[in-house]
């Protein structure tokens, strides 16, 4: 009997819709030099982010100059459902040191079907170099609202 219930656990998994699982999709940049806003299409799940914007050391949010650098992303939800969305970055010069990475994500609870937000991400300690950033990687992931 363990076979059997075996394989019909592993036929329900099988069986699931797609939609369920989490989604993810990654795209390099070129980025110019002195580049502070950068447009992306990175996609997953009716999820988009479309901009990212790099703040240099000490222009960070907020009433208190901060030591680091931050970058903001915005995504959008074009679909019908509320999703839970996060946003990764990665900055590399042109030798392919990291000089820049953070993440961040949907703040309190779900990103709502056909809304906008922006998260933002510290990159406070590997920021020195940011000025040389040659190339910037993006990661988008979705999960569902269950």
């Amino acid at each position: 009997m363990k076979i059997h219930r075996g394989a019909l656990g592993l036929a329900m998994v099988f069986a699931l819709p797609l939609s369920s699982a989490a989604g993810q999709a990654t795209k390099k940049y070129d980025l110019p030099p002195g580049t502070t806003t950068q447009a992306v299409d990175v996609a997953v799940d009716n999820v988009r982010i479309n901009q990212v914007l790099l703040k240099p050391e000490g222009e960070g949010s907020g009433p208190l100059k901060k030591s680091g650098s931050e970058a903001k992303v915005r995504m959008d939800n074009n679909g019908s459902t509320d999703v839970e969305a996060g946003a990764a970055i990665v900055l590399m010069d042109a030798a392919g040191n990291v000089v820049g990475a953070g993440s961040c994500g949907t703040k309190v609870g779900w990103l709502k079907a056909g809304e906008r937000d922006t998260c933002s991400m510290d990159l406070g300690y590997v920021f020195r170099n940011l000025k040389n950033a040659k190339t910037l990687v993006v990661t988008l992931e979705t999960s569902p609202r269950k």
